[in-house]
């Protein structure tokens, strides 16, 4: 099995690669590449520099400055600074913990860590029916896109939710800085890229371009052992 440094070592970027930024919304053959393996459009999803600038789009397009956020406690502290960077309120639920309650009107979002960091307890989309009010923002970026663990989201998100991904995490690259945003609502979508025109414009062409040769058959099998094998980081 290649090594990623036999795969970083094939890529052939040049300087007229670098030259100028890529498409905002990200390469299409990644953009695609992901589509297929989440059975989501392309149309649906944008390439990130890394899971957290899902998560600030997200939270940035969603919702208003006054407008309320519930976050996990304890989670990844990033949720909070994030929501507090957009002007958002923050209300906390104790995490793991039961979700299945209508929210109360004032919530505009939920964000759900699953697996869970720091404690790994998996939350599954079953919450939502009962949840009628307001977005609900999945945060997976401790799941293996490529094995059972994702199959739930690969069904028909719901217009009022959002799939954040990491795939720095899932190939082990945390300085490639890669993630995924996912939306089944078009509006959110076009917000969204508007709003990453004036941020990151576009995600590291280098980095994108080694997470498309890393979709090889036997790399997705070396992922999936690595996630079984491994503890959340």
């Amino acid at each position: 099995m290649e090594s990623v440094a036999t795969h970083a070592s094939r890529l052939q970027v040049t300087a007229s690669d670098l030259s100028g930024y890529g498409p905002v919304e990200g390469l299409p053959e990644l953009r695609e590449a992901l589509a297929e393996i989440l059975h989501v459009r392309a149309a649906d999803l944008i390439v990130t520099t890394g899971a957290s600038e899902a998560l600030q789009l997200s939270l940035t397009c969603m919702a208003d400055p006054g407008d309320t956020v519930r976050t996990p406690r304890p989670a990844f502290p990033g949720f909070d600074q994030l929501a507090s960077l957009s002007g958002l309120r923050i209300e906390h639920y104790t995490a793991p913990g039961d979700l299945s309650w209508p929210e109360p009107p004032e919530v505009t979002a939920t964000v759900i860590c699953t697996p869970h960091n720091p404690t790994g307890v998996i939350t599954s989309r079953t919450v939502l029916p009962t949840r009628t009010r307001g977005w609900t923002i999945w945060d997976i970026s401790h799941t293996s896109l490529f094995g059972a663990d994702a199959d739930e989201f690969r069904h028909g998100l719901a217009e009022s939710e959002i799939l954040v991904c990491s795939l720095s995490k899932l190939l082990r690259l945390p300085g490639a800085r890669l993630g995924c945003l996912i939306s089944g609502s078009s509006a959110l979508i076009r917000a969204v890229t508007a709003a990453k025109t004036h941020m990151s414009i576009s995600a590291g062409l280098p980095g994108q371009m080694l997470a498309l040769e890393l979709r090889d058959p036997a790399m997705e099998l070396e992922m999936k052992h690595r996630q079984r094998g491994s503890a959340l980081v």
